[in-house]
């Protein structure tokens, strides 16, 4: 998570230390480069159609060429930089929220799995109706069927809602998330996490709601390994 904060502080000082000219001039031969390839590309269709009537089909592929410059010197100019540079803030805010919440349901997986290893038996607790078969213990082996448990287990939490994920994780593996307006602060986090990836990939957020939520994941996370470690010392060690 650290390193991630800092790939984004360089991204941020390298955006804000860019000077107007070198802002400008960016643009600028953006500009020239898409209007020297839509040009090679009018040239080219004029070229398949080198054997058909001319005429008014001649000056309408110029007239389009000709209106495709415009739109992109419009499109590149002075007057639209400003949204540009602010598009650009926007989505590193949006890049760094996605990116600190796949951290974080990464290191849930994680360190739930390490204490299902360590304690197998919240397995029997949490699935009463689940049945081992004696086929599958004896052709796989205990190790194998452990592991398949532990995986299915992982991924029914994973699919829980925030609230009752951190529920789970308090009650069932002894990793408290923190008090109520934490989980709240990872549950927005989450929900707009989620509306970025499937509904809105253009959502403007601010960098304060980005901070905010990667203040909170780093409480959870340190929280519960310094839990997991007081309780499975073996299988959890701070580095």
């Amino acid at each position: 998570m650290e390193d991630l904060e800092i790939q984004f502080q360089l991204l941020r000082l390298a955006h804000s230390s860019l000077s107007n000219k070198s802002f400008q001039g960016f643009f600028k031969k953006l500009a020239a480069s898409q209007a020297q390839e839509k040009k090679r590309e009018w040239e080219e269709f004029k070229l398949l159609i080198g054997d058909m009537p001319q005429g008014r089909l001649s000056e309408s592929i110029d007239r389009a060429a000709r209106e495709e410059q415009k739109q992109i010197r419009m499109r590149f100019g002075k007057s639209n930089q400003y949204f540009f540079k602010q598009f650009v803030i926007d989505g590193l805010c949006r890049s760094q929220l996605l990116l600190a919440v796949a951290h974080f349901e990464s290191f849930l997986k994680d360190i739930h799995e390490g204490i299902l290893w360590c304690r197998p038996s919240i397995l029997a607790l949490r699935n009463t109706n689940r049945h081992i078969t004696r086929e599958d213990l004896f052709t796989k082996g205990y190790e194998k069927v452990l592991e398949t448990e532990i995986c299915r287990e992982i991924d029914d939490v994973d699919r829980m809602p925030v609230k009752k994920r951190a529920t789970y994780f308090t009650e069932t593996l002894a990793l408290s998330w923190g008090d109520e307006d934490l989980i709240k602060e990872i549950g927005a986090a989450s929900d707009v996490r989620n509306e970025i990836s499937h509904e809105n990939p253009d959502k403007v957020i601010s960098e304060e709601f980005v901070s905010g939520a990667i203040l909170a994941i780093k409480k959870v996370v340190k929280t519960c390994i310094f839990a997991a470690t007081r309780s499975h010392p073996m299988q959890f060690k701070l580095s």
